[in-house]
């Protein structure tokens, strides 16, 4: 589960190829509404909005197509 202020990236894989951009390596969490989506097994998912830095922009993902940023 996901908290707004998390610093996030997008997934490695299984994320629709159009949603990927090489500038999308940090973003923080600045919105989310719970349970919106359907997943493919029938659960709920989050629509979460993420203010992307690099890019200064924000955009809008389902849970799913995050992860939390690891320290390196």
């Amino acid at each position: 589960m996901f908290y707004v202020g998390d610093l996030v990236t997008l997934r490695k894989s299984g994320v629709a190829k159009t949603r990927y951009h090489p500038d999308k390596r940090i973003g923080i969490i600045r919105n989310i509404r719970r349970e919106v989506f359907y997943t493919y097994t029938g659960d709920m998912d989050d629509a979460i909005t993420v203010f992307w830095i690099p890019l200064n922009s924000h955009e809008t993902v389902m849970e799913f197509y995050l992860e939390l940023l690891e320290k390196e």
